[in-house]
Parts: C-alpha cells; structure tokens; sequence
C-alpha cells in the first residue's frame, strides 16, 4: 500500500491540510491493520519536514518534536496537537476564533479568564469582511494555518502538517511493515510519460512563468542557496525499488529522494540558465524577439523585498485607491479604482509568493540519500536501466533548458509546436564512474548484493547523527550563542586577554589570515595549559566575538557559579566528556555552530602533562560532520611555560600560536555513503590530528634554526 495521497499546496486551508497530510497516514495504517492479509506501507512525505540547517539525515523525527523547540508553558504532543486543530477549525467554521485568529486584546482576555463577548461574528468585525462565512472562514483558515506552523518552527503549512503526518505514522504504525520516502522539490518528468510532463504549476513555475512573460524582475533568494529538485519520475521510480529492498531485503525504513547533496543546483546557476534559455526562446506576451536582452533576476534578501514590495508598490496603490473612491463618491468618478485594484491584487499576490517560497531560494540546507544509494547499488543492474532513480549524474543545464522549461511551456501554457524537441535521456543523465542511469552493468559485484543483516551501516549511524543536530532547540542554545546582556562582559573579557597576552605573554601568532571569512568553523589545538584558550581568542582577532570555547562539565561546570562565571565572560559551552551518549554530549557545541557561531575546541579532551600531542577523540570528527563546519587546525607553544598545571600565577613567558589551512569537510560528508559515521569521523580525527603534528614540528624546526 502506497500513501501518496497529500495537500501539497503550502497555503492550504488548515481542515484541509489537516485531514489529508496528518490523518491521512494514522487512516491508512488503520486500514492496513484491519486488513486479511498484513500489507506493506510505504507513506509518501517531504525532506522539508525537518526545517533544519546543514545535512539532514535519513532518520525518523524525534517522537514529540517541533523546530521550536519545547515550550514548557505548551508541551508539545502530536496526538493532542491535531485535536487542538481539528477544534480549531470547527470554531471558525462555526463563526468563531481560535486562540490564532483572534485578535490579541481577546487574546489576552481569553488569558485572564475573560469572555471574548457573546455573540462576536468574526466575519462582520474582520476589516473587509463581507459577512459570507463560509469564504471568510477558508481566508481565515489559510491564514490561521500559516500562523500556527510558524509559531511550531515549520515554514508553512504544507511542512507542518506533513511532518504531523510522519510523527503519527511512527506512533500508530506498530507492526505493520512500512518506509517513509521524502522527496524534495518535484518537478517535471525527465523521461516518463513524456521529457518535460508536468502536471498542474509546481512551486517554482509561475515564478517561471513570470519571469518569462517579464512581469518578474526580482524574487528573493541566496545566489549560494540549493535548489533541491528531482524530476516526479525519478520519485516514482525510487519508490518502486526502495520497497522491495526494504521489504524483503531488510533495509531501512527512511529514504530520501534529494539532489543537494550530490548535485546542487544553486539559485544563481538556475537563474543564469532560465536568463540564457529566454533570451533566445521568448514566450508569448512578452513582446520580444529571439536574441533580445532579458534583465538577470534580481535576488534580494527576504525582509528587504518584503518591505520594498509594502512601502514601494502596496502603499501607493493604496492611498491612490482611497482618493478615487472618494472622487467617485462626490460624483468625480474616473474608472481608474478598477485598474489600481487589480495591481494591488497582482502585488498581493507577489507579496504571499515571496514570504512563502522566499525561504526555500535561501536555504542551504542539504538532504542527505545515502539509504537511496544503498538501495541504487543492491538493485540489478536491468532494473536501474528501466526504472532510474539516482540523479547524481544528472546535468542541470540540459535538464532545465531541454527538459524543464520546455515542458512548461508545453504542457502548462500550450506551446507545443514552438519548441524544439527534448534531447534523447543519455544526454541529460550521461554514464558517471558510480553507476548513475544509464549504466550498463556494475562495475563491482558489491553493487548488486545487498548489504549483510546485523553489519554496522551507515544509515545507523546517520539517526545518531540526526538527534545530534536536534538534541536541543535554538531557543535553549541562545543562553551559550547569544547572550544580550552578556555583551559588555564578552568586550571586556576579550580585551584583558589582549592586554595580558601582549604585555605579560608577548603573544605572537601566524597563519590567521587562513581562518575563514564566513561561517562557523571550529578551532582545534594541542592542550597544555589553562590559558589556551585565551591565547586562541586573542589571536583570532574579531572572529572573537563570534567564538566559543568548549569546556569540561564535569570539571568546570559543577560548580554553577565557575559555569556561569566562564559562559559570562567567554562564552564557554558545556562539552560532557565523560558521557556515554555522545548526541548528548554534543548537543550544545552542534547548536552553536548550527546557530552561526565558531567553536574552540580541544580533541584531546584533557590537557597534556609532558607535552605530546595526545590522541584525538572520535567526537571532533563527529561534530564536524553533524555541522558541515571546516576544522582549523592550530598549534600552541610556550603556554605549559607560563602557566603550568597546578600553578596559579601566569608567568612571563612568550607564547606563539601556528594556524594551519581549514580542513573542509565535504569529502568525508560524500564518503558517509560508503563507510559507516563511526569510520569516517575516526579517520577525520586522524586527519585533524595529523595537521597540527605538522604545525608542531613546523614550530619544532623554527625553533632550533639559529636567529
């Protein structure tokens, strides 16, 4: 049993998208438990459920679980949740409002244990309410649902009610066999019925459109931002083979079908090629000629073009519709209110595009397939010519201007005859040394067995690694990241340690200039001293502010007043070495990286007595993969000299800091879906540590060349 059934308007009224994306999963388990004979389910949902920064993984959301974060005046629990929803809509369809529609000074009387008032018709003193409740209660339920799943953490409320969907799939499904594919953004078909079908306007088509027309000339985005898009029949055809290998051949119960992580497509390549394919194939309406000159969209931030479409466009139009409408009411009457009330409709209707799409064209958030590829690999290889399903291979520009483009233009706005023919599949998806579409064999008999039951895989791994970057909420994470009123504190902590390590220390350093420009990154270095972190700090100039320093629980925050005297002044994040769960111990350092911020941290996990570099934990390397942040390798002389263990008093002693280049950590990401996480972040470590032995015999040889 295949559930594919969903709302996916991202706008829909929240009944709607209630009975379909959330309770239509808990249904179809509960059909499948009544039946004769036990069936198989596979639930069709979306990778955007998670609404998380950096790699998401293919592993099943934490039972209970918002991108909020829990609020201890409203505990989340999902059951309950939709009860709430479902309450909420019979309310307003019952000509009430629910605790998010209401207006907020009700809001607040319905707090103290007041009366909203007796009698109250939402839609006659809703301003421009036409006293039709049945329309104005579907407005006020889009609205409602918008507001409800962003106050839960998700994006709108096609994400909110789909990852409801998958929260109660994990709750009722008991043992009834299943999976859960996520497909990212779906567009048209790459082969099959037709190169270019779609059916209906997806989410970037009237964009496109748009564009095409020159009614567009700018959207929000990130240029650098991924745009996450698989033709619908490679969504088909993963889950026509996903089902037999998890079914009989045990594998795992989450895939994901993405191209972010293999291969991005970013939101400045994408424009470039629609710019390219328009300029030489222009659509009707748009008044110009093969060859002609198209303006490159424009990409602002999101705020920024909110607030030029309100205060540039929207307000104008306003005010000139006022005045006509009282020209009109003295008799003076021009026509003109029509024409500026369909602008204000078409700028509206931009405005709502935009805060509802604007923040898929600036995420950078990448969609892990490495149960996908598990999949790819144990299928035969005559199965993965008739029914692909891998787009590792698949290049972009013929995709988008021989595939794509022409079958929006063919199939949405009937110009047919107008363009030339798709180019043949082979093209689009050419051979790839990992066996992509279009291969004719294997290229290793491992491609075709499927993995041995009981053998630690990667997919395991990747759930840890999953509650790693969930294990707790932003909003906890802000007491270590962004502390307000800890600021002053931070300044002043920051420029004693530059004064101490210049005039006590003469702290010397080289090599900083390698520190990334932007984005969090995480410091490492040997640990000999007390003071090693502050000589870090103060040789990595204004990346100070941003940055800080991982500390022992068990040793530096036993004590409440030590803890909050090193997170007052340094900012320091509580690392529980001694910890058995290492998600948990790992939780705060993964969200303040998440959360933008650099980490100093020390691999060794204790200082060092004789001076040798000692082993370096498995758990850098875990961090590192769980965040996406490079690793800067850093080297520390002179500091076990000035301040030794069991001493006091900071001796006058020079002290220098080598920094080495950032250790990226894309590669090791791209071998996850061979090796096991436990494997690959060992050997990153391994990596991280060899760096700075390098940097330590640098400072060796630098040493002992006469001066």
């Amino acid at each position: 049993m295949i559930g594919n059934g969903a709302m996916a308007v991202f706008d829909a009224p929240l009944d709607q998208a209630v009975h379909t994306n959330a309770l239509g999963p808990k249904r179809l388990l509960d059909f499948a438990r009544g039946a004769a004979r036990r069936p198989f389910v596979a639930h069709v949902s979306t990778c955007y459920v998670n609404n998380a920064a950096g790699p998401v993984f293919e592993a099943h959301l934490p039972p209970d679980w918002t991108p909020a974060g829990p609020d201890s005046s409203d505990l989340f629990d999902v059951d309950r949740e939709v009860e709430r929803l479902l309450e909420h809509v019979e309310l307003v369809r019952s000509g009430g409002q629910g605790p998010v529609s209401r207006p907020w000074w009700r809001a607040l009387a319905a707090r103290l244990g007041k009366r909203a008032g007796a009698g109250y018709d939402a839609a006659r003193q809703r301003p421009g309410g036409n006293g039709n409740r049945t329309d104005d209660a579907a407005e006020r339920l889009v609205a409602d649902g918008m507001r409800w799943a962003r106050r839960r953490g998700w994006r709108d409320t096609y994400t909110f009610t789909k990852a409801l969907g998958e929260q109660l799939f994990g709750r009722h499904r008991g043992d009834v066999p299943g999976l859960i594919l996520r497909p990212a953004i779906i567009e048209s078909a790459l082969r099959t019925p037709a190169p270019g079908w779609i059916d209906g306007y997806r989410m970037m088509d009237p964009l496109i459109i748009g564009y095409a027309r020159r009614q567009l000339t700018a959207f929000p985005g990130n240029p650098e931002a991924i745009l996450d898009v698989v033709p619908v029949d490679t969504v088909v055809n993963a889950l026509l083979m996903v089902i037999p290998f998890a079914h009989e051949g045990g594998g795992p119960d989450v895939y994901q079908v993405a191209s972010s992580a293999d291969n991005p497509l970013r939101v400045q390549a994408f424009c470039d090629l629609m710019r390219e394919h328009y300029r030489c194939w222009p659509v009707r309406r748009s008044h110009t000629g093969p060859g002609s000159e198209l303006s490159a969209l424009e990409l602002p931030e999101l705020q920024r073009f909110l607030r030029r479409i309100e205060l540039r466009q929207l307000l104008p139009v306003r005010v000139m519709e006022s005045a006509y409408r009282l020209f009109e009411r003295a008799g003076m009457g021009s026509g003109r209110r029509a024409a500026l009330s369909a602008r204000r409709a078409r700028l509206t209707w931009l405005r709502d595009m935009a805060a509802i799409y604007g923040p898929y064209a600036e995420s950078r958030t990448r969609f892990l397939a490495f149960n996908l590829h598990r999949a790819w690999r144990a299928a035969p290889a005559e199965d993965r010519a008739v029914l692909p399903f891998d787009v590792r291979g698949l290049d972009w520009q013929r995709y988008v201007q021989d595939v794509h483009l022409p079958g929006i233009e063919r199939y949405l706005l009937n110009m047919g005859g107008q363009r030339k023919a798709p180019v043949a599949l082979d093209a689009v998806l050419p051979d790839c040394p990992d066996g992509a579409p279009g291969k004719g064999a294997a290229e290793d008999g491992r491609q075709n067995t499927p993995p041995a039951r009981g053998t630690r895989s990667s997919w395991r791994g990747a759930e840890q690694m999953l509650a790693l970057t969930r294990s707790t909420s932003p909003a906890q994470a802000t007491t270590w990241t962004t502390p307000a009123y800890k600021l002053a504190t931070r300044r002043a902590s920051l420029l004693a340690i530059r004064v101490i390590a210049r005039l006590r220390l003469e702290l010397g350093w080289d090599g900083s200039e390698q520190l990334p420009a932007r984005g969090p990154f995480i410091v490492i270095a040997n640990h000999t001293s007390h003071i090693d972190t502050g000589m870090l700090l103060a040789s990595i100039g204004a990346h100070a502010r941003q940055t800080h320093p991982t500390a022992a629980a068990d040793y530096w925050f036993r004590r409440p007043a030590v803890g909050w005297f090193l997170s007052a002044t340094l900012g320091g994040v509580p690392f529980e070495r001694q910890s058995r769960n290492i998600a948990r111990a790992l939780a705060l350092p993964a969200q303040v990286l998440r959360n933008g911020h650099s980490l100093i941290f020390f691999p060794e996990g204790t200082r060092s007595l004789d001076g040798k570099l000692g082993p370096f934990h498995s758990a850098l390397g875990l961090l590192a993969l769980a965040s996406a942040a490079p690793i800067v390798p850093a080297h520390i002389t002179g500091a076990a000299q000035a301040l030794p263990k069991g001493s006091l008093v900071i001796r006058h002693h020079p002290v220098r800091v080598r920094f080495g280049p950032p250790i990226p950590i894309e590669h090791y990401l791209k071998n996850l879906d061979r090796e096991s996480v436990g494997s690959v972040s060992r050997r990153l470590a391994q990596d991280a540590q060899a760096a700075v032995e390098q940097l330590a015999r640098s400072a060796q040889q630098s040493e002992e060349e006469p001066t």
